[in-house]
C-alpha cells in the first residue's frame, strides 16, 4: 500500500513518518511484522520527500505491505513534534486492486449451520462456493488458488462437500462445474447462521462453464463479477457476457424438437 501526504516543502526524507494502529491502540512493527504495545522506531515508516514544481508543498510517500486483516488506523506524524498531521484507515477501495467497478464483494462468515439453497430457477451441473483471504484474492483474482471450498450446491438444491463450511474468508467466490449450464434465471440464497442474514446470488439464463473464466464474485447487487484481461468487471461487460446478451430469448416450450440448420444458402 502507498502511504502519502502533501506537506511543507524541504523537510527531507525522515521528517514525516506513518504508523499503523489496531483497534486496541497497538502499533504495527514494520520490521518484525507484529503488533506491539509501545511505539518504537520499527513502528515508524519514514515518508520520503518527492519534490515537484509546487513551490510550497512536496509529496511525502512510501510503500509497505499491510498486516493481514484490518482495516487498520493510519496516522501520519511530524517527527519533530509528534503531531499527527493526518489520519485515515487502510480500507482498500475497489479500484486500487485494478477493479473497474465500485462493487462490494461479499465476505463469508463461516458457521456449521449455514445453508446454501436454490430459491428459483434451474441449471444442470453444480455450483461450488469458496472463501479466500483478501490477500489471496488480490494475488490472483482469476482464481485464488488457496481458496477453501465451503459448499457444493447441486441442481436439486442439495448441499454437499460441507467439511469446511465453518471456515470464514474475506472474499466469497463461486465456480461452475465443467458441465454447468443455467437453463433459467436462477437465484441462490446463502443463509448465515452467525448473523441470521441472507445473501442472494443471481445467475442469469445462459451462463455456462467457461474455461477462461474460473471464478465469479457475487456483489451486493446480487450480480456477478468476473476477472478478464487484467480486470475484475461485471459479467455483462465481458466478451462472454455480451455474447450472452446477443442471444435472443427463445420460448423453448413452443419448440417440439431441436432446431438444426441444414444449409447456408441464401433464399431469394
Amino acid at each position: 500500500m502507498i502511504f502519502y501526504i502533501r506537506y511543507t516543502e524541504g523537510l527531507g526524507a525522515s521528517a514525516i513518518y506513518v504508523r499503523l494502529r489496531d483497534g486496541e491502540g497497538q502499533f504495527w512493527d514494520f520490521t518484525n511484522l507484529e503488533w506491539v504495545a509501545s511505539e518504537t522506531a520499527d513502528c515508524q515508516l519514514d515518508l520520503v520527500e518527492r519534490d515537484d514544481s509546487d513551490g510550497v508543498d512536496s509529496l511525502y510517500s512510501a510503500s509497505a505491505a499491510l498486516p493481514t486483516g484490518g482495516p487498520w488506523v493510519e496516522e501520519v506524524v511530524l517527527a519533530a513534534t509528534n503531531k499527527v498531521l493526518g489520519y485515515d484507515n487502510t480500507s482498500i477501495p475497489v479500484e486500487s486492486t485494478q477493479l473497474t467497478l465500485r462493487e462490494l464483494l461479499f465476505a463469508y462468515i463461516g458457521h456449521a449451520d449455514n445453508v446454501f439453497s436454490k430459491v428459483c430457477g434451474s441449471f444442470v451441473g453444480t455450483i461450488d462456493f469458496y472463501s479466500a483471504s483478501f490477500f489471496e484474492f488480490s494475488n490472483d483474482m482469476g482464481f485464488p488458488g488457496d481458496g477453501i471450498r465451503v459448499c457444493t450446491l447441486a441442481n436439486t438444491g442439495v448441499m454437499s462437500n460441507v467439511t469446511d463450511i465453518a471456515t470464514s474468508g474475506e472474499v466469497l467466490f463461486i465456480k461452475f462445474s465443467s458441465d454447468f449450464n443455467c437453463l433459467s434465471n436462477t437465484v441462490i440464497n446463502i443463509y448465515n447462521a452467525a448473523n441470521t442474514g441472507n445473501i442472494r446470488v443471481y445467475v442469469p439464463l445462459g451462463v455456462q462453464y467457461v474455461a477462461g473464466l474460473d471464478s465469479y464474485y457475487p456483489t451486493t447487487g446480487s450480480g456477478l463479477l468476473v476477472y478478464e484481461n487484467g480486470q475484475l468487471i461485471s459479467l455483462g461487460e465481458t466478451a462472454y457476457g455480451k455474447a450472452l446478451g446477443m442471444i435472443p430469448q427463445i420460448n423453448w416450450d413452443r419448440i417440439s424438437q431441436p432446431v438444426q440448420l441444414t444449409t447456408t444458402a441464401v433464399i431469394a
